[in-house]
């Protein structure tokens, strides 16, 4: 009893702390801090997430040389798969969202996994989905690492309960200090990847469909932004996955993260073909 009731001191000594942070630039830093006097988090993350652009990673707190793949990686494609994403924006339902939740059956098996998940080490995630102005999500990510093991039932529950608190502390921030909706700079490792990517194999027009394909834009948007039309867009999309031997934008965004493992920082060379051509020395 005694140790509840430190901790619920501790809780609420930390959430006075955070008030005073609102509007402020240490509110996202505060938030995750506070949250972590009651629930460790290995790799804590705030995320804003609008329809038809990449997100803006607002705030994290990672390991050095972990950027490359839970950031840049993830900016570049990979969060169009993630359940998190998902939830938001096709069931729109903000609250407190547990992996095991949400994730598909045999999550493991999943290209989102394969492509990505696999890559950060984590053995589980637990997100607060805030509901801003339409179009836009704001993600508090909790995850953890595989030495910390998964949250437990009874960390999940505490989240749960601190729900409407953290939620309406969020979206008063939001109102005090609104997030820009601008795309975000991805690392410079990525930027080369994009510039780069399929230049042996496509065709000048194919390559800046691939591009907007690979930043997130809906064929809408993409079409749009190229002067053409969606069906022109869509003969482009056809002819380009001909030409790469996949069939679909899960595989497209599978092979670009493959092949960033390929880039040659000291030449201009398409990391794609290099990519496949270690697959058939290997095969």
């Amino acid at each position: 009893m005694i140790g509840e009731t430190e901790e619920l001191a501790q809780w609420h000594s930390a959430l006075g702390t955070l008030v005073t942070a609102l509007g402020s630039d240490n509110f996202y830093k505060t938030l995750l801090e506070t949250i972590h006097t009651r629930v460790p988090v290995d790799y804590p993350q705030i995320w804003l997430y609008h329809r038809e652009q990449r997100p803006t990673a607002l705030y994290h707190d990672l390991p050095a040389g972990d950027e490359l793949n839970q950031i840049d990686l993830y900016i570049a494609g990979s969060y169009q798969q993630d359940p998190f994403y998902l939830t938001a924006f096709e069931q729109g339902e903000p609250g407190v969202y547990h992996l095991t939740e949400i994730a598909a059956h045999r999550f493991e098996q999943s290209d989102y996994y394969k492509s990505y998940y696999a890559l950060l080490n984590a053995t589980d995630e637990i997100v607060f989905i805030a509901d801003i102005p339409p179009g836009s999500s704001l993600q508090v990510c909790l995850m953890r690492g595989a030495t910390s093991g998964r949250f437990s039932e009874r960390e999940l529950q505490f989240l749960r309960s601190a729900e409407p608190v953290v939620t309406a502390l969020l979206r008063q921030h939001v109102k005090l200090r609104p997030p820009q909706p601008a795309a975000p700079v991805v690392g410079s490792n990525v930027e080369r990847a994009f510039s780069l990517f399929g230049q042996s194999m496509l065709t000048g027009r194919e390559r800046n469909v691939l591009g907007l394909i690979l930043q997130g834009y809906s064929s809408r948007v993409a079409a749009e932004r190229l002067g053409i039309t969606v069906e022109t867009l869509r003969r482009h999309r056809k002819n380009i996955y001909r030409k790469l031997d996949i069939g679909s934008q899960n595989e497209l965004f599978s092979l670009f993260l493959s092949s960033l493992q390929c880039l040659d920082h000291a030449a201009d060379i398409d990391p794609l073909l290099t990519y496949m051509n270690l697959q058939l020395a290997n095969s």
